[in-house]
């Protein structure tokens, strides 16, 4: 006879007689009865042990819900709060049956309000979101908040929302921290892309390059750059995703603006493998190249005069230690280079000790009033004196 129970078979129960037709109707129909309440008893055994998994089950989730981390909510179709869990009244200040009954209007930054009555609309339509919302705590703080929401279902007809909140303030402080630093580094920076597109240029980057930051993001990097720079700038950006030690990390480079004019920067280069991407930040050194060249012209025209000018120049320290001299004044020491720069003019006997107190006082007094015509013996070959001044 089978067991079976509300067409779920469980299966069979057999007696075996060694007499034939040994059971008669009556007998039959006896053990008919006893195999349907075999098969209500498994039943109900198991429905209670299956009850039981579900409700360990159930006060699992209820551990869950109570004690987890992350903010756990739910809300009714009309965007009331139906149950929160205790960390996620905890973390906005609250009591949980002050959130209960009450729309996400109570705690959302009113800037905010709009974007997430349209975040919860799309949920309303079956569609899962995530996005980043500013809440207010009891005690007037903001905290960011990323919000994941979902529809809940019964007989295909949304009953209410589900929804996990996790607190991302620290991360939304560090990322406008970061921001601020970029934006306001006085450097150009840019993210490249392996393939050579740039994905990103800050303020720094514009002003340099004249072009807007729309102008910039999606264009190759050598479309900025001199056109005798490119080859070389490119094969180094393609060595350095092979091996990063096989290209210059700084180096100089030539780009042309949005105005055509040249522009050299010093640019540095950190390679983001796991992303395959490189930071490229880099300064405007024209005009430094520009004063350096200048002041190299004006070195060279000043050491063209010191050098050929027919009177003696020596060039001393405060502390009286000649640093230089010109080819007048060693034809005139009758001395060579050697043995007059590095040395003090005392120990150079050129003075006569009777002049020598004038000849300090004259020199720091020049050193602190700028110039002065003095007229000095000094004695060359040993023995003759001349008037110099």
């Amino acid at each position: 006879m089978p067991l079976i129970y509300r067409d779920q078979i469980f299966g069979a129960l057999n007696i075996y007689s060694h007499e034939k037709d040994a059971f008669d109707e009556e007998e039959v129909n006896l053990l008919i009865d006893v195999a349907k309440n075999v098969a209500y008893g498994i039943a109900m055994v198991r429905i209670r042990k299956e009850k039981e998994k579900i409700e360990e089950k159930l006060r699992e989730y209820e551990r869950f819900f109570k004690s987890a981390q992350d903010l756990f909510f739910i809300l009714d179709t009309k965007g009331r709060f139906l149950d929160v869990n205790p960390k996620f009244a905890e973390i906005l200040g609250y009591e949980i049956d002050e959130l209960v009954g009450h729309t996400s209007r109570k705690i959302v930054h009113p800037d905010d309000l709009e974007r997430i009555r349209n975040f919860f609309d799309e949920v309303l339509k079956g569609v899962i979101k995530r996005d980043e919302f500013r809440f207010i705590t009891k005690d007037g703080k903001i905290l960011w908040f990323e919000l994941l929401e979902w529809a809940v279902f019964k007989n295909s007809e949304i009953v209410a929302v589900e929804g996990i909140a996790r607190d991302i303030t620290y991360r939304k402080e560090l990322e406008e921290l970061y921001k601020n630093l970029i934006e306001n580094t006085g450097t150009g920076i840019i993210v490249v892309k392996e393939g050579g597109k740039i994905m990103f240029a800050n303020n720094e980057a514009e002003k340099i390059t004249g072009y807007s930051r729309e102008d910039i993001i999606g264009r190759h990097f050598i479309e900025f750059l001199h056109e005798d720079e490119k080859d070389r700038i490119l094969m180094y950006h393609k060595l350095r995703f092979i091996d990063p030690n096989s290209a210059p990390k700084s180096y100089e480079v030539r780009l042309i603006d949005a105005k055509g004019n040249i522009k050299h920067v010093l640019a540095i280069t950190t390679l983001m493998p796991y992303r395959k991407q490189a930071i490229v930040s880099f300064i405007d050194v024209t005009e430094l190249r520009e004063a350096k060249r200048k002041m190299e012209e004006s070195e060279m025209m000043y050491r063209t005069i010191f050098e050929t000018s027919p009177l003696a120049i020596v060039l001393s320290g405060v502390d009286m230690t000649i640093l230089d001299c010109n080819q007048a004044a060693l034809k005139l020491f009758n001395k060579n280079r050697e043995e007059i720069v590095g040395k003090k003019w005392m120990e150079l006997g050129i003075f006569s000790e009777e002049d020598l107190s004038t000849i300090m006082e004259l020199f720091y007094r020049g050193s602190k009033e700028g110039t002065n015509t003095v007229e000095l013996k000094i004695n060359i070959d040993g023995g003759r004196w001349i008037v110099i001044y």
